[in-house]
């Protein structure tokens, strides 16, 4: 029929064997463990800084040797994070043992551990006491408002009145005296 067009599934079935294909494998490469992995790294440093040494006109071979990427800690080099860690293990060791996990968890925290999840409560539970907490807002706010106006300045006129000094009048004050001063502003 003229209807019919040739796919290529249908020229494979035709001919059963593939003339302008390619068979391609894939193959995973499989990593060895880290011990192999490194020792065979180390021999391969190894030989190619024998073979550098034996080439070059270097006669020093620690100058050929590739540099390392991290150097070593000196035992007499004092580390700063180290030594405050030792002090908060050390400052830990008084706290009885849900102090210490609390403890604990906020170093974990710290050095970017995920904090742990809330406890659950129950809605009704946690509505109550939000409720409780502005009621108790709203007292503390009625009671210091207690004397005030709506704007907050003190209801009463609060004038400091003097007490005036008498005049002594009586003459036995001032008996004895050589110059009195009786009725005199």
């Amino acid at each position: 029929s003229e209807d019919f067009v040739p796919t290529r599934a249908t020229l494979l079935k035709a001919n059963k064997t593939p003339q302008n294909y390619k068979v391609i494998n894939f193959e995973t490469v499989k990593k060895s463990t880290k011990s192999e992995s490194r020792s065979q790294k180390w021999q391969k440093k190894k030989s190619t800084v024998a073979a550098l040494s034996q080439t070059s006109d270097v006669d020093d071979p620690a100058a050929v040797q590739p540099t390392a990427r991290r150097k070593k800690p000196d035992a007499t080099e004092f580390d700063m994070k180290q030594a405050r860690y030792e002090i908060i293990k050390f400052g830990s060791s008084g706290f009885d043992a849900s102090d210490k996990n609390k403890l604990r968890l906020a170093t974990a925290v710290r050095l970017g551990a995920k904090p742990p999840k809330n406890e659950y409560k129950n809605y009704k539970e946690l509505l109550r006491e939000k409720r409780m907490s502005q009621e108790k807002s709203d007292a503390m706010a009625k009671f210091s408002q207690l004397g005030k106006n709506k704007v907050g300045a003190a209801i009463t006129n609060c004038k400091i009145k003097l007490k005036r000094k008498k005049v002594d009048t009586e003459l036995s004050t001032y008996y004895g005296q050589i110059n009195p001063k009786v009725n005199k502003k």
